[in-house]
């Protein structure tokens, strides 16, 4: 059973550099920019919190049993990518 997406965290967030949401007639995006670099953009629909985009680019996602995902940028020298 593929468990879905229920709740988005941020490790850090003095990390940020930016933060925009923009509310559509059905549907809420979110786009994060990191200092340092990373990003991430987050679109989903009002009327069912269906996910409809989820794009990480140069950050780490660690996903929980229970769907919790929790976003944060990537340490030198860790070797891990997203």
């Amino acid at each position: 059973m593929e468990q879905g997406i229920n709740k988005v965290t941020l490790d850090n967030i003095i990390d940020l550099q930016s933060y925009t949401i923009q509310h559509g007639a059905d549907a809420t995006s979110h786009h994060i920019v990191y200092r340092d670099g990373g990003e991430v953009r987050l679109t989903y629909r009002l009327s069912s919190a269906k996910l409809l985009e989820f794009t990480i680019k140069a950050l780490t996602a660690q996903f929980s049993p229970e769907g919790v995902v929790t976003i944060g940028k990537i340490i030198p020298g860790s070797g891990t990518t997203v």
